[in-house]
């Protein structure tokens, strides 16, 4: 995100620092008013917004901004009220002269586009770059674009009440042990979901501890033996997709050597919604039946 609207970040912990999510989301954007100040100019709140970003465009949507958005990318056209928004191409020159038609006061894009949001900073326009790899990123890009659009006051609520069910689900592993727990990306070929992503976030939320934790942030290829040598005490799979129960049983008992399997449902552009805590809350229920009261120290 560019340097005129520095953005408060913290990589929330384990266990007590998720516990804190609440508070924190509140707060991102929320310092800002919501109509210009006095002669603060007229770039202090965006009125035309382009959004290239599928999970940005939902983000927008929830907050009743439809009316803001002045162009989109193909996908975040799929939405519903956005079909008759105008597309932007995803090659550079055509993306860039389709966004100058538009005249957006601000542009919301991927980071896989870095070379359009470099000509778009060169041409004065403001940018918000999405690296969105798991929930704090999700909540405060969230925040953030409330702020940008200046609708922070009344954005609270709702970012609360989203955000509000994994802060409780993370407070439940007080004073319990954290069971090991790796996330598994693949099964043919297996692999793991690296650090700091939404499978090992959840992880964290509901009370384990990732495998991974401190690692690599990109997947990373494992073997059979490699993921015994670990010690999971459980394994996870977040899908995006809706997995049938026969599936879920192939799976769970080609490791069932290793560690029990657990598969949730998880659409990273859905992360604030119902069926991520419905995940979250799953994975829950498993781990918190392989947790320990944890004595207080003195």
């Amino acid at each position: 995100m560019d340097d005129q609207f520095p953005v408060w970040r913290e990589r929330l912990g384990r266990g007590a620092g998720l516990a804190a999510l609440l508070a924190v989301v509140v707060q991102v954007g929320c310092g800002r008013e919501d109509e210009p100040r006095p002669n603060s100019g007229p770039a202090s709140v965006s009125r035309r917004v382009a959004s290239l970003s599928p999970l940005a465009t939902g983000l927008l949507l929830e907050l009743d901004l439809a009316d803001r958005i002045v162009a989109v990318d193909a996908e975040s056209g799929e939405l519903p009220g956005l079909g008759g928004r105008p597309k932007v191409p995803e090659t550079e020159e055509p993306g860039f002269l389709a966004l100058t038609a538009v005249d957006p006061d601000l542009v919301v894009i991927p980071d896989s586009r870095a070379e359009l949001a470099a000509r778009l900073s060169a041409a004065n326009i403001r940018t918000v770059i999405v690296a969105v790899h798991d929930f704090d990123d999700g909540f405060t890009l969230w925040g953030e674009l409330a702020g940008r659009l200046g609708v922070a006051t009344t954005a609270r609520t709702r970012i609360s009440e989203a955000s509000r069910p994994f802060a409780q689900l993370a407070a439940e592993s007080y004073g319990f042990s954290r069971p090991r727990v790796a996330a598994l990306e693949s099964f043919k070929p297996l692999a793991l979901v690296g650090d700091h992503q939404f499978a090992t976030a959840l992880i964290e939320i509901a009370g384990g501890e990732s495998v991974t934790h401190g690692g690599s942030e990109s997947a990373t290829p494992i073997d059979r033996e490699g993921l015994r040598a670990l010690a999971p005490e459980l394994l996870v799979h977040a899908s995006t997709r809706p997995i049938a129960e026969s599936e879920r049983r192939a799976l769970a008992d080609a490791l069932a050597e290793i560690a029990p399997l657990v598969v949730v449902e998880l659409d990273p552009s859905r992360f604030h919604a119902a069926e991520a805590v419905e995940a979250a809350r799953s994975l829950r229920k498993a781990i918190a039946a392989r947790a320990r009261p944890v004595a207080e120290t003195p």
